[in-house]
């Protein structure tokens, strides 16, 4: 079993929105093929900040998330929109 952690911070006054397009990967993500669990919270006590968890397979499930098409379809809208600050894997 692996497990990853990613923390993505939204550009001031943003977070809502990032919260929506984050949110739009919690169902897709379970759905793959070597995934245990995927979860999009907010950061407790950081409301700019969220959290993407995840708890995979093997290796290999995990690389598949990292070059999953919906999961970069994601990054690149936060991206175009300016929601994106930060992103600490």
């Amino acid at each position: 079993m692996v497990t990853h952690t990613t923390v993505v911070r939204a550009v001031r006054g943003r977070s809502e929105q990032l919260g929506q397009c984050l949110h739009t990967l919690q169902e897709p993500m379970q759905h793959m093929v070597g995934c245990l669990g995927f979860a999009v919270t907010r950061v407790p006590g950081d409301p700019a900040s969220w959290q993407l968890q995840g708890c995979w397979q093997s290796d290999a499930a995990l690389h598949e998330f990292f070059v999953a098409p919906r999961l970069q379809q994601v990054f690149d809208q936060a991206i175009r929109h300016c929601l994106l600050a930060s992103v600490e894997c």
